[in-house]
């Protein structure tokens, strides 16, 4: 008997359906843990990929749990709704990880699970739940109530994020009585920046995640979107794509050596490896024919094809930089 029918006769009393390898799964909240170690162990799903949450509506929530077959490499969607003033019982029991995704679904929805959760994308006084429909702005309580307040900003000793922390202490007697730290936020909020946009503005902006690894994530959103709507990519778009994340990839391990090199005070070498990033941008930007690399990432392939000259240049510059 093979996997597909293999799940429909357990899962008989559930609504499944297929769509190629993928099989979709809708039950209740009170039979979850049974389907998911049902999947587990009879049918092999021994791997959870990620936990999804969704505001349904103005009283439900809507939960996808995405599970694996390693060996037969076919997918299942288990998805379930329930009332919102419901507390959902956690499944690390079956996936040990699984309770990192159950914290980011309650700090970014508010759905409740059974353990106890801190903020952890967000500083602790930070109001709300960023994806739920009625959330309309990013907003933290200053809890400091002492007249004699005060915040001053630093750098990481490595600074190889993008943000600052930013320290605040509540002074008394010359003592410090309250401290609060902020990192920024830890997660971009952009799922809530994308509502009601189309795939090609999404496209478009998804790259402001990260100023240095922006072509990937556009190529991720990209394929994301080919996948799901069976679209065939030309080899060399393909091809273009790969030696774009390999350049962007080479890009980024010498900005985070000059990060490296200036805080341990190597000068010289800091200098020797500006001039290797600034080239390797170069490259990029010719390649891409925009200052913006991710400008060349379209839904199905590349907006142009590799300038007359830039692969025999390309190559050069790799073997010296090797």
């Amino acid at each position: 008997m093979n996997l597909v029918n293999e799940v429909n006769n357990l899962l008989h009393s559930h609504n499944v359906t297929w769509i190629k390898n993928r099989g979709h799964v809708e039950t209740q909240l009170d039979k979850l843990e049974t389907v998911l170690l049902c999947c587990k162990e009879n049918l092999g799903f021994h791997w959870i990929s990620d936990i999804v949450g969704n505001d349904f509506n103005e009283i439900e929530y809507k939960l996808i749990y995405l599970l694996k077959n390693p060996e037969d490499g076919k997918s299942l969607v288990v998805s379930c709704i329930f009332n919102k003033s419901i507390t959902v019982k956690s499944i690390a029991p079956l996936w040990r990880h699984a309770a990192e995704f159950e914290r980011e679904i309650h700090e970014m929805l508010g759905v409740k699970f059974d353990f106890e959760i801190s903020r952890y994308l967000f500083p602790e006084n930070f109001i709300g739940f960023p994806l739920l429909k009625k959330f309309k702005k990013f907003e933290i309580i200053d809890f400091m109530k002492s007249k004699e307040f005060g915040s001053f900003t630093v750098s990481p000793k490595f600074p190889l994020n993008e943000q600052d922390l930013k320290i605040h202490l509540d002074l008394s007697n010359d003592k410090v009585s309250a401290c609060d730290i902020e990192m920024g936020f830890h997660h971009f909020g952009y799922e809530k920046y994308a509502e009601g946009k189309n795939a090609s503005q999404i496209l478009n902006s998804i790259g402001i995640l990260s100023s240095k690894t922006s072509p990937m994530w556009t190529m991720s959103w990209a394929h994301l979107l080919e996948q799901a709507l069976d679209i065939s990519i030309p080899d060399k778009a393909m091809g273009i794509r790969m030696i774009l994340n390999e350049l962007t990839r080479v890009k980024d391990h010498l900005y985070t050596l000059i990060l490296i090199s200036y805080q341990c005070g190597y000068e010289d070498f800091v200098s020797s490896l500006t001039i290797w990033y600034r080239r390797t941008l170069e490259h990029i930007t010719l390649l891409t024919s925009n200052r913006n690399p991710s400008f060349i990432i379209s839904i199905g392939g590349v907006r142009n094809d590799i300038p007359s000259g830039w692969i025999s240049n390309c190559l050069e510059f790799l073997g010296l930089l090797e």
